[in-house]
This record gives structure tokens, sequence and C-alpha cells, in this order.
């Protein structure tokens, strides 16, 4: 009984006191909460050993953010399914933390957990441009067991540019995300994407819902059509809505209908609602005024996410998950994500999990078709925001993207969201790792170009440049003007924080730091195209390059070039090049092998074939500084084509513990096969951009304890 049999116990001592806490780490972006917020909170709370959910709460209220790391919620209300039979009840007050950085990531003490429970959690996630989103993904290391949404926004109110708040304001077209699990439960679980249209006189105008429920189409996408709705402002900014059912649809079927409350952003760019008895959360976000194309979503956006679906990482069973997380997106449609992603039933902790992916959109701004994914995404905002959707069958998701605010800075900047994996490009908010070989972007950080000579360990100073991560000097290997690249020390290892703080010296001028969240490893593997998407960067047993010209065939050994894999043993100096005899392994290699904790997939998508590889080596690359080498045998059922290459890394103490898991390179493999024996399945079908394989099945029947229903 993880969850709420401690939370019931403290719930029944009464209502919670306002508590002094203080929210640590990064602080300098907390002035950008600073008024009074909307909020709307998903927390599904219990489940089943099938992984449906039994019990939800959802609440909404007032969130007065103080601009100094500290709020208080004095006026809200919630609704829980498994208590005084789903009625609206009072959310006690009241007041909490927040700790927000100078790139907008951060994290919050949940409030409607601390209201009811007593009980602290963290929502993490970030703030931008008005808004808050984000989820609680590591509450399974503070002994509880939960998923949520949670989202906040600004709300216009009256003001002398706005005197009266009327029907009038509310003149915007809005493509509009919602998740609702109806009645608290999964059974009748919809997700739905549509472009809500106000006409600023209390009309609606037709609304072409398209999305999915468990009722209809055995969870497949559906398409319903709804004329006649209503709105109404009220004075303080509330928007009543009025939706009808769609045509020849019941009630119980229909996508989105019935009465809905909802809030318009102060800047007019994002609505926020819910039904006030429902378990539901609508967001949207203003449509774009230009034709969207590639460049529509450039640079870094940071994403939360609620999931509910068949997950291959649960033994193909339905369960809960939800991620915070960022996005590179390099204005031709190719992204890089990265998810710290949880399931409360299927893993022990949250793990962090990296992919490409790919959108084509529409000229109105939605997508072409589905993304890696599966997901259904609208972009608005100017390009800086999207809502998305799951459009994959028996998949239901609300998926909330805010483009990183945008920073500079004079004399030496560090960009807060420029630290990146040097192979993968994964974003800002992956962890860092030992041993890892990062860049760093930004200006003014070196007086000229200059790189390490080959074959000697990398130095800790070039230049007069010095970088330190945690206050250690690291390895550097690259400067320049506006790019470093270095080694992220092994004593990270040791950090009891779980936060990594970098900063760059330029011959005596400092420049500002930044904080990332820090990991034991994430792979990172390099590729021709040298921003993480593409093929590999891999070696034929004769030292020839796997090419399209030249692909890999199934049977044979290659070699692959990467960075993230942590510690190794024998330990080597910071920077120094990795010794030869004895080889230096990885320790997320080398401690669980061969019992499973690391762990690579050949996803052969076009032909349907998932298979694990035989690994041999995974260590430090001999005579190379800065690089790890893999040595995987290529299975000999996958191609001809092009297949994904993943590396799921596991703890070896925990077969539940998933480290890290990346899946965003490819590899082009031939049609001739040798006559190697082929290596065994790996079991469940993997979906790209979501889990590993059949990495670290959970049986059902080993599932963790049920959350019990709580006693209010």
């Amino acid at each position: 009984m993880r969850l709420l049999s401690k939370l019931a116990v403290l719930a029944m001592f009464g209502t919670p006191a306002l508590f002094a806490l203080t929210c640590t780490g990064d602080t300098s972006g907390n002035s950008t909460l600073k008024a009074s917020y909307r909020f709307r909170n998903v927390i599904p709370l219990n489940f089943d050993n099938n992984g449906n959910v039994t019990e939800t709460v959802a609440a909404s209220g007032v969130i007065v953010f103080n601009g100094a790391g500290g709020y208080s919620v004095t006026s809200g209300s919630y609704v829980d399914n498994m208590t005084s039979k789903g009625a609206v009840q009072t959310l006690p007050a009241v007041s909490g933390c927040y700790a927000i950085g100078a790139n907008g990531t951060g994290y919050m003490v949940n409030p409607v957990i601390q209201a009811l429970y007593n009980t602290v959690v963290y929502d993490y996630g970030a703030a931008s441009q008005g808004v808050f989103s984000g989820s609680m993904t590591e509450t399974a290391n503070a002994g509880v067991g939960i998923v949520d949404i949670f989202v906040a926004i600004s709300p216009i109110i009256a003001n002398p540019v706005t005197p009266t708040l009327n029907n009038a304001i509310f003149n915007s077209s809005y493509w509009t995300g919602v998740i609702d699990y109806t009645s608290g439960i999964n059974s009748n679980i919809k997700n739905a994407l549509f472009n809500l249209v106000p006409n600023g006189a209390g009309g609606l105008g037709a609304l072409t819902i398209n999305g999915q429920s468990a009722l209809q189409n055995s969870g497949g996408p559906v398409t319903q059509n709804s004329t006649g709705g209503t709105y109404t402002v009220a004075s303080d900014g509330t928007i009543a809505l009025s939706v009808a059912a769609p045509t020849g649809v019941s009630t119980v079927n229909s996508l989105f209908t019935g009465s809905k409350t909802m809030y318009m952003s102060s800047d007019g760019n994002f609505i926020l609602g819910w039904s006030s008895t429902g378990y539901d959360i609508i967001f949207g976000v203003r449509t774009l005024t230009n034709p969207a194309d590639q460049t529509t979503l450039t640079g870094t956006y940071y994403t939360s996410a609620l999931e509910l679906g068949i997950q291959a990482f649960c033994a193909g069973a339905s369960t809960v998950d939800a991620y915070s997380g960022s996005m590179n997106a390099d204005g031709t449609g190719n992204e890089v994500v990265a998810e710290r992603l949880w399931s409360p039933l299927c893993l022990d902790g949250a793990y962090d999990y990296t992919a490409d992916d790919y959108t084509q959109f529409n000229t109105d701004g939605t997508l072409a078709f589905t993304d890696f994914a599966g997901n259904l995404f609208a972009a608005g905002d100017g390009g800086n925001a999207f809502v998305g959707v799951s459009g994959s069958s028996q998949f239901y998701s609300l998926v909330v993207g805010l483009k990183a605010p945008s920073t500079t800075g004079s004399g030496v900047f560090l960009s807060p969201t420029g630290v990146v994996n040097a192979a993968s490009f994964a974003p800002i908010t992956a962890p860092l790792v030992p041993g890892e070989l990062i860049t760093l972007f930004g200006t003014g950080l070196a007086p000229a170009t200059l790189v390490s000579v080959g074959g000697s360990a990398f130095p800790t100073s070039l230049g007069g440049v010095q970088v330190t991560i945690n206050q250690v000097l690291a390895p550097i290997y690259y400067v320049s003007k506006t790019q470093i690249s270095v080694i992220v020390p092994y004593g990270l290892a040791s950090s009891s924080s779980g936060l990594a703080l970098v900063q760059v010296n330029n011959n005596g001028q400092l420049s500002n730091t930044v904080t990332l969240y820090s990991g034991p490893a994430l792979a990172g593997l390099f590729t021709q195209n040298q921003n993480g998407i593409g093929y590999a960067i891999a070696l034929h047993p004769d030292g020839s390059f796997v090419s399209q010209s030249n692909p890999a065939k199934g049977g044979e050994t290659l070699s692959f070039y990467m960075t993230g894999l942590g510690t190794v043993t024998p330990t080597v100096t910071d920077g120094s090049l990795g010794p030869a005899n004895p080889l230096s392994y990885a320790d997320s290699y080398t401690a669980g092998y061969p019992v499973g904790s690391f762990i690579v997939y050949f996803n052969d998508y076009n032909n349907e074939v998932f298979d694990s590889a035989t690994v041999s080596y995974a260590g430090l690359a001999p005579g190379l500084a800065g690089l790890y080498q893999m040595n995987v045998q290529v299975p000999t059922d996958v191609g001809p084509g092009d297949v994904y290459v993943e590396v799921a890394i596991g703890d070896p103490n925990d077969p539940y513990l998933v480290y890290s898991d990346v899946n965003q390179v490819q590899l082009p493999v031939g049609s001739a096969k040798s006559a190697a024996v082929p290596v065994a399945r790996g079991g469940a079908k993997p979906s790209k951009g979501r889990a590993p394989g059949s990495l670290h099945l959970r049986p059902l029947g080993s599932a963790k304890p049920k959350l019990v229903p709580s006693q209010q």
C-alpha cells in the first residue's frame, strides 16, 4: 500500500495546515510566476492489477504565485469518484513552494495531494508564456505511487485596456485538446482534438471533433460533429460553455459535450477548461495567423503529458503513465525528444527516454499524419506552443507543448537551454551523466577556436577557458566563441542533489550557471549527420563504415561509437584515453550482464521484426578520449532496409527499474544474411517513440500493491 494507505492515515488528522516549504535548486526564474493563476489537476489515483484506473481526483481553483518561490491556494474544488459519490467538494486552503530556473524548467509542490493528504510530492515541468505545465514523475522516490497532469494559466482579468469582460473578448479560434477519465475510470476514457471557434457574441462555430473513445470503434479513431454550442463570459473572466451533443451520438459516447468551465490567458493565446463535476482537462492554443510549414516548430519546447494505453514495457497491459520533458525542433520537421516518464503499475521509478520524431504540417497547423509516437498535434500561438492527443487505437493522451523562454546575455553567456548530449543532441531536460561528452552553446565563451591535441588526454583548460560541473573542472575537447565540448567528470556519480550545475570561465570572466538534472546513464549514439538523427556511425569488422552502399549484414558484429554510458571499471582519470589492456567496461554493462540490465534492440518497423541483440562489449573506446564503444551482433532476421538501434539501460539490482532508453538512430541493413544462429525474439512489440520492446516486463500477477481508496 504505497500511497493512499499513508495518505489516508494523514487525512484522518483533519485539514492540513499551511506548509512553510522551501524549494531549492535554480530559482532565478521564480519571478516568471507572479500572479493569480487558474489551475486544473487530473490525478489517476488507484489501479487494479490489470492497470485499469479505479479512482481519479480532479481539482481546479485559484493559485496565487508570489514571484519568490511561494504560492497559496485559497479557492478551489475537487471531485473524487470514490468519495462522497463523486460530489463536488471544497479543496482545503493550502500553500507551498516552487522553483523555476533561468531556462523555465522547474517544479512545484502539488497543491491537491498536499491539501487532501498532508503529503508533499512534486510536479516537474516548466513555466513559459504565462503557463506552467508539469507531471508527477518522481513520486516513487517519495514512497508514493501516482501520476498526473497539472496546468495553470494566468487568466485575463479586467484592466484599463479591457475594463469590461464580456462575450466580445472570446473571439479567437483555438486548437483544443481534451482527455476525459469519464466517471473517474478508464472504461470510457476519451481524448479529442478540435478547433474551438467562439464568435465574440456568445456562439460557437461548428465543431469537427476528432478523437477516440474506449466505447466506440474498438477504441479507434472517430469523428463527431456538433453545432449550436454557446458560451457566456462572466465579469471575472470565467467562460461557461454549453456544447451540444454531436449529431447522432449519445451523451455517453460524445467526445466533447455538456457544460464546461473555461478561462482564457491574459494574452489570449491559451485556454484551460474542465467539467466541474467531471474528470477531464481541456487545453487549447490560439490557431496560427500564417500558414504552417516545416519551420513552424523551431527551437526548444517543454512538454508534459498524461497517457493511458497498452504499454510494451508493461507486458502488453493497459496502464497509465505521465511524463515531463523537452523537444529540440530543427525547423525541417525533425525533432529529438527527451521524456522523463513513469508508470506506477509497471516501473519502480521514472526513466529517461530519448527518441527522434518527425512532424509534417498541414497549412492550418495540424499534422498531415501522426508522429512516430502516434500523436496528433496542432501548432498555434505563432509556433510557440502546441497541443496533442493520441491518434493510436486504444491509446489515450493529452500533450502540452510550450516553447522555452527566449534568453540572451552579455559577456560570457551560457544559453540556459544550450547544454546537450554531443552525440544524440538530447535536449535540456535530459540528465547529465558521468563521463558524457556534452556540447555547450552560448556567446563569448572563448577567445578563439581551439581543439585538444588528438591522441592525448583532454586538458581542463584550453585557451584560458575552463568549465566546471558542480565546481569540478571538466576536461575540454573544443572551444569557440559560441560552442564548447567537454566531458562530464565521473565524480558527478556521487552527487546527492541529483543536479548538475554548469558554468564557463573564459579567462577569468564567469558565465551564468545552468542547472540540469543528473543520472547514472543515458546513451547517445553518434550519427553521420552529426545531429543525433539518421544513420549511426558504425564500423564493419574490417573497419569500413556502414552505409547504404555498404550496409550491415545479419550475424556480423558492428562497432558503434557513443557517449553517456556512465562510470567505468577499471576507473580512469577524467578525460584520459580509454585503455586497451585491460579494457575499461561501462558499469551499466558489466554489473548486470548477462542478466539483462543493458539491452540493445534492433527495431525493424518496416518488416515488423523486433529483436534483442548480443552485446559483446560496452565501455571506453581504446586509445580515444571522451568516447565509448559498443560491439553488437546484428540479428539475422532484420532488414532489408533501415532498422532502428535502441539502447536500454536498467538497474541490475531491480529488474523493473529502467534508468534510460534511447531509440533515435538508424542502421541500413542489407538483404544478405549470414548463417549465424538467430537471437531469441525479445517479446512484446515496441512502439516507435514509446517504450523499449520487452525490457523489464512486470508480470501482471506481481503488480505493485493497489492503492486503497482514501477516506475523506
